[in-house]
């Protein structure tokens, strides 16, 4: 058990400098999200859990989303994410779960978020998310984090957001405090089955990202998704499957130049009110 306890944390080692902090701050929440480049500016729903928690009142109704990622193709770099978000008369209220690691090193967080519709243009949330790093004969230690978006509608086929991802430091855990994010993009929609993201995102001691995802549907229910990143860079691919509104099933994969493929998978469930 020794060697492959020594070989997974020299492999997240590498992965830290090669591949740009991975760690849940970097998650994508699933496959939607991961084969769009990873762009979190725009997305509506209970995905807003993972982006921006403005868009968790772009939908009416009760979402549940499922996703899970193979980091490198590696078991023990396997992360699930969870998510849900209903609507109510006063706003959406959302809730997420992320799990990440193995038996030697481990990652979770809970996390809670509030948006509302401020007008018919704008959209604004917030939410809380605590962090917890355990390693065997290390220890624990536990962060917590909030974050605040925008979205506006500038027009029927554009889209602005912004989001701060906004650390609580305090002087014992300055050290190990997360860091600043963030992020600004843009949603462009010309056409019903065709749709462009673009952001660029900004952490703290770390240099900009830019994250660019195209969607098109194919054909009804069925729609295919492109997605590339520079910080680190990134390819994405991927599909999305609906059968009609309530249930949708994404797949798709990542792909890093230095250590490979990381298969994305992610499933959702609306009801509408």
């Amino acid at each position: 058990m020794h060697w492959r306890y020594t070989l997974s944390i020299i492999f997240s080692g590498l992965i830290s400098i090669m591949g740009g902090a991975q760690s849940l701050l970097s998650s994508h929440g699933g496959a939607f999200i991961g084969s769009m480049g990873g762009s979190k500016t725009q997305h509506k729903g209970a995905l807003g859990m993972f982006s921006n928690p403005a868009g968790l009142d772009g939908d009416e109704g009760l979402e549940v989303y499922l996703g899970a990622e193979l980091r490198y193709g590696n078991p023990d770099l396997k992360l699930v994410s969870s998510a849900a978000r209903i609507s109510t008369s006063s706003g959406s209220f959302g809730v997420a779960l992320e799990l990440y690691g193995f038996e030697f090193y481990r990652e979770h967080s809970v996390g809670l978020g509030y948006g509302r519709r401020l007008s018919e243009q704008i959209l604004a949330g917030s939410s809380i998310r605590w962090y917890q790093l355990a390693i065997p004969g290390y220890g624990r230690n536990s962060l917590l984090a909030g974050q605040i978006g925008l979205l506006t509608d500038l027009s029927s086929a554009l889209t602005l957001g912004f989001t701060m991802h906004l650390p609580f430091r305090s002087a014992q855990m300055e050290d190990d405090a997360l860091p600043y994010v963030f992020a600004m993009g843009l949603s462009f929609q010309p056409l019903e089955t065709f749709s462009v993201i673009a952001d660029i995102s900004k952490e703290s001691d770390q240099i900009e990202n830019f994250r660019l995802g195209l969607q098109y549907q194919l054909v009804e229910h069925f729609a295919i998704r492109l997605g590339v990143g520079t910080n680190p860079g990134l390819l994405s691919f991927g599909i999305g499957y609906g059968t009609g509104r309530n249930l949708r099933f994404d797949a798709g994969t990542t792909f890093h130049q230095s250590l490979g493929t990381s298969p994305l998978f992610g499933l959702s469930y609306h009801k509408e009110p």
